[in-house]
C-alpha cells in the first residue's frame, strides 16, 4: 500500500538536492530518512559497537577523579 504526502516546493528541493547527493530517488531518500526515525532502527548497529569498542582503553590518564569532575577536565579542555 502506498501513501501520498504533501511537501512544500522548498521541501521537495532539500529532498531532491538530498537525494541526488546520496544518487537516490527522492522516494528512496525520504523512506530512509522515515525508517531511521523508528525506535529500533536508531540501535546501535555492528560497526557503531565495534568503532566504540575500538576506542576503550586507548587513551591513559593518571586523573582518578574523572567521574566526580569531569565538568571540570571538559572546561580546561574546550578552553585551551
Amino acid at each position: 500500500m502506498s501513501k501520498m504526502i504533501e511537501l512544500s516546493d522548498e521541501q521537495y528541493g532539500v529532498l531532491e538536492q538530498v537525494a541526488t547527493v546520496r544518487g537516490q530517488t527522492p522516494a528512496d531518500t525520504l523512506g530512509q530518512i522515515i525508517a531511521g526515525l523508528h525506535p529500533q532502527a536508531r540501535r546501535a548497529s555492528d560497526a557503531d559497537w565495534a568503532r566504540a569498542s575500538a576506542v576503550i582503553g586507548r587513551y591513559h590518564d593518571t586523573a582518578t577523579d574523572v567521574a566526580e569532575n569531569h565538568d571540570t577536565y571538559l572546561d580546561e579542555a574546550y578552553s585551551a
